[in-house]
């Protein structure tokens, strides 16, 4: 289940499984998705080798990778530093559930997807509804806990 993101990433660092990793490697994001067996999945990038390594939080971490990473071209991944995150994860997602509720509230959601990643030097949540053929994304600052940006699009413009 998804926990106290912080404890679960000192879980990791202190592993055997993390030991191992590329020593130029850093932390770029935490993922989740909303399944009733969610764990975190954090994200070690490799600027040497321009991939990830995926270790999922579980009983007994996992280790996926190494994997391509999904950017644009020429654009760099941005070390996320946990450290500097006030807006924790419940925060988050109550103030996203209030602002979706207010500005998209006829919306039916099916999936949900989190991300906490940094973009622009700045740490956000990025999170993402699917919903009958869109996606709703909405961005909120991970310091301040304000809305950064939201849209609403059909999936193949997205």
């Amino acid at each position: 289940m998804a926990s106290d993101l912080k404890k679960e990433f000192e879980k990791i660092r202190s592993s055997k499984e993390f030991k191992k990793l590329n020593k130029n490697s850093y932390l770029s994001s935490c993922f989740l998705m909303d399944d009733k067996d969610a764990f975190w999945q954090i994200n070690f990038y490799n600027p040497n080798e321009d991939n990830i390594m995926i270790f999922i939080c579980k009983e007994k971490i996992e280790v996926k990778g190494p994997e391509k990473v999904l950017k644009e071209r020429g654009s760099k991944v941005e070390k996320l530093d946990l450290t500097k995150v006030k807006i924790n994860f419940d925060k988050a997602i109550k103030k996203i559930v209030e602002f979706k509720f207010k500005k998209y509230k006829n919306i039916n959601i099916d999936k949900t997807f989190i991300i906490l990643q940094t973009i622009d030097k700045k740490p956000l949540w990025n999170i993402s509804y699917l919903t009958q053929g869109k996606i709703l994304n909405i961005r909120l600052d991970a310091v301040s806990g304000k809305i950064l940006g939201h849209r609403l699009e059909q999936i193949i413009k997205f």
